[in-house]
C-alpha cells in the first residue's frame, strides 16, 4: 500500500477518484436505462453496477482510505479524529460489509441537490484543473449528457468583461469585501451561528515569473474565528508594485466603510461588520499605512524609539523609556519623522492605526529572529558569533538523526543547516518549538543556549491558550531578558527591527490571543495558490 505523507492530499485525491466514480456510474447508468424495460429491473442493474464498480476499484481509489485511518506507518491510529470533518468519506469496511453501499451519496454531502455541471465546476476548480483538460472530458461527457456546455469557460462560468481599474503601473481588480464574506460563509457553515463579523485583512506582495518582473499585490481576507479559510477580495497585477498605496486600496476601503456603518446581509441575517486586523508583514504594512519601513531610525509602528546607526546599519538597542504610540498620536502624527504621507485606512471606522496592526509571528519570530540566528549569526556571521564548522556539523547530523522520529503532523523533516538558507517558515518554528533545545544543548555556549531557551519558552507561552492566560506578563519579562542579553552576546549592531519588536508582541497577544490568531501562514498558503493558477 502507498504511503501518502499529507492528509490533505489524500482526502484530494479520493474525492477525485470518487468524483470520475460518479461519472462513470452516470455513464454507465445512461447506458444501462436504454436496455432495462422497467423500475425493478432498473434498479437490479444500478445494484449490479455499484457492486462491480466497487470491487473493480477497491486496489485503487478505496486503498487510499485506510492511510486516513491508519496513518503513514500503517500500525497506530492517528492523533486526528475525522469523524467530524470527513465523517462521509468510505471505508473499505463499510463497503464489504454491504455490497450495495452508495458510494457517491455517501461520499458527497447534499450531491443530489447539485447537478452534474456544479459538481464538475467544483471539481475542476478544486484541483484545478486546466481549461485544455476540462475540455476534452466535456467532449467524452457531452453525448451521454446533454445538459452540460462544450467549453470550459462556460461550465466555470468565467466572465466576458471585467472591471478593471488602473492603478499605476498596473491594474486592479476588485472582486469585493462583501462578496468574499458571503464565500466563505457558503464555503464553511460553521460561521452561519456568529453574532456579529470580525475579518483579518492580508496584504502582500507575490512575484508570479522568475523570468520577468511580473507581480501581483492581492487583498486577503479570513473571518477571525478562523484564519484557515481565506478568499479573495481583490487583487492587483503589474511589473512593479503600485505606486500609491491609497489608490491600490480605494475600492477595498469604500466598500469597508459602508459595511462597517451598515452592516453586512449574509444568508438573509444581517450582521454588524468590522475589520479586526491588517496581518501584513514590515514592508507591507509599512507601504499601506505610508510609514517609513524597517530601515528607518523612526520605523518601529509599536513605540516612538529613534534607531542609532552603527557598524554601518540601522538598530535599536536601547530598552529603556519607551513610550508606546496611540491611535490618536498616529493619526495626529506627533512623531512626524515615522510618517510620509496619511493613509486612506484612517478613514475605516472603529480601526485602531496601531492595535489593529498586529506584528506577524510568522515574519517577526520564525522568518525574522529565528532565521538571523541560525544563518545571519551562527552559520555566516562574524568570528565572534560564528559555530565552528564541528559545531554546525554537530548540530545537522542530530537534525538529520532525528529525521526518522518526526511525527506525521509536521510538514517537513529536519534539514541541516547548510540547508538553512532555504528552510521555510514551518522549518524555522518546528527548529524553536520542538528541535533546537534538544540539539543546541551540548553545542553551544551556556550564555548562549540559555539565550536561545529564553525565546523558546516564551513562544511557548504565547502559543498555548491555558499557558498565555496566566504568563504573560511573565513571557513579556522573557523576552525583555532575551533582547537585553542578545546586545550582549552578538553585539548591538544585530539588534535589528525585529529583534527590537519583541518588546511589542505580547501586547498584541493580549488584544487577539495566542499567536495562531494573527499569524500569516493561512494567507501564505492561499498565496502559493494563486501562483500557481497565474
Amino acid at each position: 500500500m502507498p504511503k501518502i505523507s499529507r492528509n490533505r492530499y489524500r482526502v484530494a485525491k479520493i474525492y477525485s477518484d470518487l468524483t470520475l466514480n460518479r461519472i462513470k456510474l452516470d455513464i454507465d447508468q445512461v447506458q444501462s436505462e436504454e436496455t432495462v424495460m422497467n423500475a425493478s429491473s432498473s434498479i437490479e442493474v444500478n445494484s449490479s453496477i455499484l457492486s462491480s464498480t466497487i470491487s473493480s476499484t477497491s486496489t485503487s481509489s478505496i486503498d487510499l482510505i485506510p492511510n486516513l485511518i491508519i496513518g503513514e506507518n500503517n500500525s497506530e491510529p492517528e492523533n486526528i479524529s475525522y469523524e467530524t470533518e470527513y465523517q462521509n468519506i468510505v471505508t473499505v469496511d463499510d463497503c464489504n460489509l454491504n455490497p450495495n453501499f452508495d458510494i457517491v451519496e455517501d461520499s458527497f454531502p447534499n450531491q443530489s441537490n447539485k447537478s452534474l455541471s456544479y459538481q464538475l465546476s467544483e471539481w475542476a476548480l478544486t484541483h484545478q484543473i486546466t481549461h485544455v483538460a476540462l475540455n476534452d472530458l466535456l467532449k467524452i461527457l457531452k453525448p451521454h449528457h446533454d445538459d452540460l456546455p462544450v467549453d470550459a469557460r462556460t461550465l466555470l462560468k468565467t466572465p466576458r468583461k471585467t472591471d478593471i481599474e488602473i492603478v499605476q503601473p498596473g491594474h486592479y481588480y476588485h472582486f469585493g469585501l462583501e462578496n468574499c464574506v458571503q464565500n466563505l460563509f457558503c464555503r464553511y457553515p460553521p460561521f452561519k451561528n456568529l453574532e456579529y463579523i470580525q475579518v483579518c485583512i492580508n496584504i502582500d506582495g507575490l512575484p508570479i515569473a522568475k523570468s520577468s518582473s511580473s507581480q501581483v499585490y492581492p487583498i486577503l481576507c479570513s473571518i477571525f474565528e478562523n484564519l484557515n479559510f481565506v478568499d479573495i477580495v481583490g487583487i492587483y497585477h503589474g511589473n512593479e508594485k503600485p505606486k500609491e498605496a491609497n489608490l491600490f486600496l480605494r475600492s477595498f476601503v469604500e466598500e469597508a466603510i459602508k459595511l462597517t456603518e451598515s452592516g453586512i446581509t449574509v444568508n438573509s441575517h444581517k450582521y454588524p461588520f468590522q475589520i479586526k486586523s491588517f496581518i501584513c508583514d514590515v514592508p507591507a504594512k509599512a507601504f499601506i499605512t505610508i510609514t517609513k519601513g524597517h530601515s528607518g531610525y523612526f520605523s518601529c509602528s509599536k513605540c516612538n524609539i529613534e534607531g542609532i546607526y552603527y557598524n554601518n546599519r540601522v538598530c535599536f538597542p536601547n530598552l529603556e523609556n519607551l513610550r508606546l504610540r496611540t491611535d490618536f498620536e498616529f493619526r495626529s502624527k506627533l512623531q512626524e519623522e515615522h510618517h510620509l504621507g496619511t493613509s486612506i485606512l484612517e478613514s475605516i471606522p472603529n480601526l485602531d492605526m496601531i492595535n489593529s496592526f498586529p506584528l506577524d509571528p510568522m515574519h517577526l519570530l520564525y522568518l525574522g529572529v529565528v532565521k538571523k540566528l541560525i544563518v545571519g549569526l551562527w552559520c555566516n556571521g562574524t568570528p565572534a558569533t560564528k559555530l565552528s564548522y564541528k559545531q554546525i556539523s554537530d548540530i545537522s547530523d542530530t537534525l538529520v538523526s532525528r529525521r526518522k522520529n518526526m511525527p506525521s503532523e509536521f510538514n517537513r523533516k529536519p534539514r541541516p543547516l547548510s540547508e538553512s538558507k532555504r528552510w521555510k517558515a514551518t522549518e524555522f518554528r518546528q527548529f524553536l518549538l520542538y528541535t533546537g533545545p534538544i540539539v543546541l544543548k551540548s553545542v553551544l555556549s551556556p550564555d548562549r543556549y540559555i539565550n536561545f531557551l529564553t525565546l523558546h519558552i516564551a513562544v511557548i507561552i504565547l502559543s498555548n491558550n491555558k499557558y498565555q492566560e496566566k504568563h504573560l506578563d511573565y513571557a513579556h519579562s522573557l523576552f525583555c531578558y532575551f533582547v537585553k542579553t542578545f546586545v550582549i552576546l552578538y553585539g548591538q549592531e544585530n539588534c535589528s527591527h525585529n529583534i527590537h519588536n519583541l518588546l511589542h508582541i505580547c501586547n498584541d497577544s493580549k488584544n487577539f490571543g495566542i499567536l495562531s490568531n494573527f499569524h500569516a501562514f493561512p494567507f501564505e498558503n492561499y498565496m502559493q495558490d494563486i501562483k500557481k493558477n497565474a
